[in-house]
């Protein structure tokens, strides 16, 4: 019997052990592998600790696996490259398929598709609506997202759609763009 909060044991024999990223989990190994907020909004901007999360997962984290283990990464899609993202490019190749479960704010077909409506087994929520109309109505999302995208776009698209998008834009990038005070010739 153990009480401390990060690790217990079930009357059946089975255990849960928790430890933060990065930290050290040597000499155990797990059946089901939950990752969850592997870096924090702070974290997840420093190309150094997202390669350093990332660069110790594979040796660090799947390493532990038993044979027939099953992966769970939950997280807040703030860059391309953090956990969840190098984990879709290193496993691409492999026969390690990821399902991926996404639900946006305002809803997208595949999201929609995910929730059924209460006392509706048949219905799905309709795009272009709120993910949890209780908790979060339309009209209060589509002021958050008018407010992100006119400060920080990069923001709306991490914490609320899921589908993160570089800081400095996606082709054409804020440092591109220069200010012209001369008129150019032959043109008003």
């Amino acid at each position: 019997k153990a009480s401390a909060a990060q690790r217990f044991f079930t009357t059946l024999g089975g255990g849960y052990f928790c430890a933060g990223a990065g930290t050290g989990i040597a000499g155990r190994g797990g059946d089901f592998i939950i990752c969850d907020d592997m870096l924090s909004e702070q974290t997840a901007f420093s190309k150094t600790e997202r390669t350093k999360i990332n660069n110790n997962y594979i040796p660090g984290i799947r390493s532990r696996s038993q044979p027939g283990a099953a992966e769970l990464m939950v997280n807040t899609r703030w860059v391309l490259d953090d956990p969840s993202g190098f984990l879709l490019k290193v496993d691409a190749k492999s026969k390690r398929p990821w399902k991926i479960v996404c639900v946006p704010a305002i809803l997208d077909e595949a999201g929609s598709k995910l929730l059924k409506r209460p006392g509706d087994p048949e219905g799905w929520y309709e795009v272009g609506t709120s993910y949890w109309p209780e908790w979060k109505p339309i009209e209060e999302l589509e002021e958050l997202k008018a407010n992100y995208m006119a400060t920080e776009p990069y923001k709306w698209w991490a914490l609320y759609i899921q589908n993160p998008i570089p800081q400095d834009g996606n082709i054409v990038k804020h440092t591109d763009w220069q200010w012209w005070d001369e008129e150019i010739k032959g043109k008003p």
